[in-house]
């Protein structure tokens, strides 16, 4: 009978975890931890570690650091760093 308890499946995709997502999240967070008291700061804790380790990923994305380096070596529109 205990098989039968769970009548949908668990959600396992919940998509993209994106800086726009963690920061409502931290949001929330932050209320949560203000209103009902420090036994919820760890999952504070937990949403800012996970936002700077967003940021720092994005930050170490080769991509983006190509472009940073292309962007400081732009004159006038003008790649220098091509010609």
């Amino acid at each position: 009978m205990a098989e039968n308890f769970r009548k949908s499946k668990p959600i396992t995709d919940f998509g993209e975890v994106t800086e726009e997502r963690l920061e409502r999240c931290l949001m929330a967070a932050a209320y949560i931890v203000a209103t009902h008291g420090r036994e919820y700061g760890p999952i504070f804790d937990r949403l800012e570690r996970d936002m700077e380790a967003l940021i720092e990923a994005k930050k170490n994305d080769p991509v983006a650091r190509a472009q940073r380096y292309l962007q400081a070596h732009t004159v006038a529109g003008a790649l220098k760093a091509i010609r």
